[in-house]
């Protein structure tokens, strides 16, 4: 090969080379960008639990007879109020709301229930009678509102106990 098409040869190498280190260069800035979004991602579900974990232990150490429904059911109870109806937490998780409504009043509560979930008026404080476990009446005055959980609307219920 003569000198000239070496010195060709090596300027092709040289620019390919450079080309490559570009490349590559442009390649790693990104992964590193990708890797701070993950990092950024990771760090935003974290504080997303942790969220949680601190509204569910404020609303565990509330006074306040508390649950919150969704697709009618009970998607979480506080256990002050678990124990007004006479259940545990636990025994009431995933239960239809209607189950602890006196007869009398299910129709027009789940009426209120229908047209606050589908963004209808419906009043945010009224007052009805509820079943106790053992089929003692509880009558109350419920103070309700929607809002979003889990990505879904959910009703919160607040129940303020008025047999006393």
């Amino acid at each position: 090969m003569s000198k000239r098409m070496l010195s060709i040869s090596r300027k092709k190498d040289k620019n390919n080379s450079e080309s490559t280190q570009k490349k590559l260069l442009e390649l790693h800035q990104k992964m590193i960008a990708l890797e701070k979004l993950e990092i950024c991602r990771r760090a935003s579900v974290l504080n997303s639990k942790e969220m949680k974990n601190a509204c569910r232990k404020l609303l565990d150490k509330s006074k306040k007879h508390i649950a919150i429904l969704q697709d009618r059911k009970i998607v979480y109870v506080s256990s002050s109020l678990a124990k007004l109806f006479g259940y545990s937490p636990k025994e009431m998780l995933n239960t239809f709301f209607a189950s602890y409504i006196h007869p009398q009043e299910l129709f027009r509560l789940a009426e209120y229930y229908l047209k606050r979930i589908s963004g209808g008026e419906a009043p945010p404080i009224y007052s009805s009678i509820f079943k106790q476990r053992h089929g003692t009446d509880i009558h109350a005055e419920i103070m309700a509102g929607i809002f979003p959980f889990y990505k879904k609307p959910a009703d919160l219920i607040i129940v303020k106990e008025l047999t006393e």
